[in-house]
């Protein structure tokens, strides 16, 4: 962040802190202090100091992405303070969401984002000779398609042993059933 924030005359200065925050799902459980037994988190602290306030809109979404980008472990989230140089009030605050890209598809894909449940059932088959052609959601029933490009048809036993665990460990909410096809 210091490299490209600098070409922009902001200097950067880190610090953690701890905060507590109520365990909510599991998507957002954090760690259990062992003495405490309370859920706390920790928010990563990003201080931005520059003679200037940059644009938050320009500057803001590049920083919270370079933070996202280092995919960093036991951070609820990260609050980026835009401070110029010798004033007392920081210019402007952005807090970015540090949830793992796979906690967030499971949260979503728990409560029926269909996105989310066929990036999932993809990433499951990468490795497979199976494809999910097809995701799509009609009268609260999860339609799913494959098809399996090195046969004309793909092996019906072999997408449902490979696909429904996957199912079954999301536990998607809103489908009344989840029935899979395949195409040839």
């Amino acid at each position: 962040m210091s490299e490209t924030l600098s070409l922009l005359g902001v200097s950067v200065k880190v610090s953690v802190k701890t905060t507590p925050y109520p365990a909510q799902s599991a998507a957002t459980a954090q760690l259990i202090t062992p003495d405490a037994g309370a859920a706390v988190s920790q928010r990563l602290w990003i201080t931005c100091e520059a003679l200037y306030s940059p644009d938050p809109m320009l500057a803001g979404e590049p920083i919270a992405q370079q933070v996202r980008d280092l995919q960093l472990e036991g951070f609820r989230d990260a609050v980026i303070v835009m401070q110029v140089r010798g004033e007392l009030t920081p210019d402007w605050l952005l807090q970015v969401d540090l949830t793992p890209t796979q906690d967030m598809l499971r949260e979503w894909a728990r409560w029926g984002d269909v996105s989310a449940i066929a990036r999932l059932v993809s990433h499951t088959l990468s490795g497979t000779d199976l494809e999910l052609s097809t995701a799509s959601l009609q009268d609260a029933t999860l339609h799913l398609f494959f098809s399996a490009p090195s046969r004309p048809t793909p092996n019906q036993h072999q997408v449902i042993t490979t696909i429904v665990p996957v199912l079954e460990a999301i536990a998607p909410q809103q489908f009344s059933s989840q029935p899979i096809y395949k195409f040839s």
